[in-house]
Parts: C-alpha cells; structure tokens; sequence
C-alpha cells in the first residue's frame, strides 16, 4: 500500500498535519487561558497541558512525513543539481522541527531556540536551492516557480528579520511571533 502513496499526498498530508496541530493547541491554549489570542509565539502554545501532548505527537508526525518526502524527492529527481544538498537539508530540517515539537521553551530554551535556528536555516537554504535549481526546468510552470520564489524570498526575510528581533533588537514580542507565524 505504501507503493501507492504518491509525493504530492505526502507532502499535502506533512503541512496539514503540522498546521492542524499549530491550530489545535493554539486554540486549546487560547482557551485554557494559557496564551493571549492575538499573536502568541506559537511555542507557547506547546507548555501547559492538555495541548502539549498533541503539540508533540502532531509535530513530530508532520516532520517524520516531511523527512520521508525529503528522501522520497531525492530519489525521484538523482540527477537534478544540488538533489542531494536538498534531501540533507530536507532532513536536518525536518529533525529541527521534530526537536522543537518536543522539547518547549519552558522545559529547555537552549536546546528549543538551537533546534528552531536549525530547521529555519535549513529550509529557507533547501528552499533557495529548489528554486534555483528548477530555473531551467521545463516541467515546472512559471506561475508555480514564481510562488515558489516569492516563498523563498519571504522566508528568507522573515527568517532575518526574526534573528534580528530576537538577538540584536528589542523589538518586543509582538514582532518575533508576527515574524514566528509567517
């Protein structure tokens, strides 16, 4: 049956899981009053329980599927260039997630914001190769290349822009989770 799962279904299943669950304990932390409605750090709707618990499992399930895919695109695309950088990437990144959805920032901040840097990293660089890389590629259409850069770019920003707030400027925290959620 596993021979018949197709990527794009894969990779659908991996961001529906990893947001339903963002959503699912961020209403759940909303509600049990454990974090502001408006624009919390999406961690924090991870440290109390009830919604920690499925904080954990659903977003370690969303970066397994995401890890899977990763290696699943590898072997689909060998001879694309940088095809190997990108399932590595892919990979470290989905760990990083993986850690962040276990470890909160209440039980170990260090080890939380390392993981988080990682899978932010990571992805904002698969995601610079990708679009680099499908340039060229006939088989990709303009308009979803073009999503896709705009991604890539926003990201990017978003990612900079985050570090920024967070390390260099006290910018408060209304910008990191604005920065957290896009």
């Amino acid at each position: 049956i596993l021979s018949k799962i197709r990527a794009p279904v894969l990779i659908h299943t991996a961001v529906l899981v990893t947001l339903g669950t963002i959503i699912l304990c961020y209403v759940l932390a909303v509600v049990n009053g454990h974090v502001p409605p408006w624009l919390p750090m999406i961690s924090d709707c991870a440290v109390f329980p009830p919604e920690k618990y499925p904080f954990r499992l659903g977003i370690v399930l969303g970066a397994s599927l995401l890890a899977v895919q990763a290696v699943t695109k590898y072997y689909a695309d060998k001879t694309q260039p940088y095809s190997k950088l990108c399932a590595v990437l892919g990979v470290v990144a989905s760990t990083g997630l993986a850690v962040v959805g276990v470890v909160n920032e209440k039980e170990n901040n260090d080890i939380h914001d390392i993981a988080a840097v990682i899978l932010f990293v990571c992805y904002d660089v698969y995601a610079i190769i990708f679009v680099y890389s499908s340039w060229n590629r006939k088989d990709i259409s303009r308009i979803s290349y073009t999503i896709k850069f705009c991604s890539a770019v926003l990201g990017t920003i978003g990612f900079v822009a985050y570090i920024t707030a967070k390390y260099f400027q006290d910018w408060g925290s209304i910008y990191l989770a604005l920065f957290e959620w896009s």
